[in-house]
């Protein structure tokens, strides 16, 4: 199961998403009792803050409730499970592992049942069990109900029998107040003009605007003596970028860090050791190298433009919710940092 723990600052309520926080704010405040608040479903594109809200949603269900069980995954991990019991003959503890007395089913990402039948079977099986033992359930999913063409009527009917409320991409006005509400988590010093500035540069995709503050925290701890307005500078494209260090250089330091070797981070290895380094280390030598994509993939075995990219934005993405990887992304910029000013 995931974990609920990945981001810890509070979720922001804006124009294109407070009737969703409404709709799981009413389900959470319904006290207990033999009929169980209807089932909500969070319906939207990627980026509009759907897994914030739902994280949001556990941390006041376990203040609320703090003796019940929370079940958080996400379709694609029950289709995984269900295809390795089926094939392992080990259906009935499958069926059994989720049965269980649970206060809070939260399941992320509906699309992935898209044109699974046998999954999608047993999934609303599993809902209309939840939904006899009174369980609060919550999902999310990439698009209205009424697109989710390869669905089958039984999950469709289970869906919009449930309360549905839709998040949109943000507007500027919202993206001002996510730059500033994120750069209020990561410590940066942003002032309303410079958080105006950020937001008109910035994606709709709240994902992609977290990417791009963790790119300007990066930047302003490799190369402090520059400032915080010469990093946005940097970053938006106002002034070039300058190369201080190599991509070897980086990538030492990333295997330094992390406990790994150059050569196994250059490697085809899909091992999943080396797959955080390896993305790190991508990311400091486009946004610290300065390093073009096509000339990091090239870096990388021959790695692809969009592969690149990928993981230059997935990176940024995990460095502002997950503190450990954090403090190793700084230890990287401190090794580089001193190797500057050797040179």
């Amino acid at each position: 199961m995931r974990s609920a723990a990945r981001d810890d600052h509070s979720f922001l309520v804006l124009r294109e998403n407070r009737l969703a926080f409404a709709a799981v704010t009413r389900q959470l405040a319904a006290s207990k009792s033999k009929d169980a608040p209807p089932p909500v479903t969070i319906y939207g594109p990627s980026g509009t803050g759907k897994s914030h809200l739902v994280r949001h949603a556990i941390r006041s269900f376990r203040a609320s409730f703090p003796g019940e069980k929370v079940v958080l995954l996400t379709a694609a991990q029950f289709g995984d499970e269900f295809a390795e019991a089926s094939e392992s003959k080990t259906l009935a503890a499958f069926v059994r592992k989720y049965r269980v007395a649970t206060g809070l089913f939260v399941c992320e990402d509906l699309q992935a049942l898209d044109g699974r039948e046998e999954t999608q079977t047993q999934f609303v099986s599993l809902w209309n069990d939840l939904a006899a033992r009174h369980t609060r359930m919550l999902f999310t999913i990439d698009r209205s109900p009424g697109e989710f063409r390869n669905a089958s009527p039984r999950l469709i009917n289970r869906i919009q029998g449930g309360v549905c409320m839709g998040t949109s991409r943000y507007g500027s006005e919202s993206r001002e107040k996510l730059t500033t509400h994120f750069a209020q988590h990561l410590q940066l010093p942003v002032t309303a003009a410079q958080a105006r500035r950020i937001a008109e540069s910035a994606p709709r995709n709240g994902h992609e605007l977290q990417g791009l503050l963790s790119s300007l925290r990066l930047r302003l701890k490799a190369r402090p003596a520059d400032g915080f307005a010469a990093a946005i500078d940097g970053l938006l494209g106002a002034e070039p970028v300058e190369r201080n260090v190599s991509l070897n250089e980086i990538a030492r330091a990333v295997a330094a860090v992390f406990g790994a070797k150059v050569n196994e981070l250059r490697s085809d290895a899909r091992d999943r050791r080396l797959a955080v380094p390896r993305q790190v280390a991508m990311h400091v030598m486009r946004e610290i190298g300065g390093a073009q994509l096509g000339e990091i993939g090239s870096y990388f075995g021959g790695r692809t433009h969009s592969t690149v990219l990928h993981s230059c934005r997935r990176i940024a993405v995990q460095i502002t919710e997950d503190e450990a990887l954090r403090l190793q992304f700084d230890q990287v910029c401190r090794r580089l940092r001193r190797k500057g000013t050797a040179a």
